[in-house]
């Protein structure tokens, strides 16, 4: 269950003030993001960009500073730049601080779990695979599924169309999420040899295929 939104904020504001947080550039910072959305999203689409950015600003509910630290591990993957790396010669060192900054988030956001604890999870599982900690992120990613059960990810999207309780873009976004992670697990299930975590028995009914240009402009 998600926390009042005073104890998130609270959360939140402390895991901003922790000294162990990398001190970077805006600039860094935007150049991480934008590779994010641009590689690692359009196969993987745990988070909606449009708002991440809005509660970045906002400070919002879809945003974390443990989603922003998962975002900026995984997307240094993708950056020739020397600032990302803890060996400035060492490109395999790339995003093992924001790694190392995420786990310190990650062991306070569990207190109260929330949609960014799931996105984050299922961030950091990708990110220990391609650091070659395969168990790691065997580890991270059953527990986003674990948490996306808890929260009723799986439900059928008729069963909430009526509650008043979530707003539709959540509703979307829940979705969004449960799908990603169900085909995150086929892929890490042929890759590990491991059964499947998530059961066809959980699957909600499947969504239509309707491409539009905001999923699809990462081919041009």
């Amino acid at each position: 269950m998600a926390p009042p939104p005073s104890a998130r904020s609270r959360l939140n504001q402390f895991c901003q003030e922790i000294e162990s947080t990398p001190d970077i550039s805006e600039e860094l910072k935007e150049h991480l993001v934008v590779l994010y959305f641009k590689w690692e999203q359009p196969w993987c689409q745990l988070v909606d960009e449009s708002l991440f950015r809005q509660s970045m600003h906002s400070q919002g509910r879809y945003f974390s500073p443990l989603l922003l630290n998962s975002i900026l591990a995984i997307a240094s993957r993708y950056s020739d730049r020397p600032e990302v790396r803890s060996v400035r010669d060492d490109p395999n060192t790339a995003g093992q601080t924001f790694l190392e900054v995420a786990e310190v988030f990650l062991h306070f956001d569990l207190q109260y779990p929330s949609i960014t604890t799931i996105q984050s999870l299922g961030i950091l599982a990708m990110m220990y695979v391609a650091t070659g900690s395969d168990s790691k992120g065997w580890l991270r990613h059953g527990m986003a599924v674990r948490l996306a059960l808890d929260m009723g990810f799986n439900l059928d999207h008729p069963s909430l169309s009526k509650s008043n309780v979530l707003p539709d873009v959540e509703k979307k976004l829940r979705r969004q999420i449960h799908w990603a992670l169900y085909c995150t697990d086929k892929t890490w299930a042929s890759y590990t040899g491991r059964v499947c975590t998530m059961l066809v028995c959980m699957i909600p009914h499947q969504p239509s295929i309707v491409p539009t240009i905001t999923q699809w402009t990462f081919i041009a």
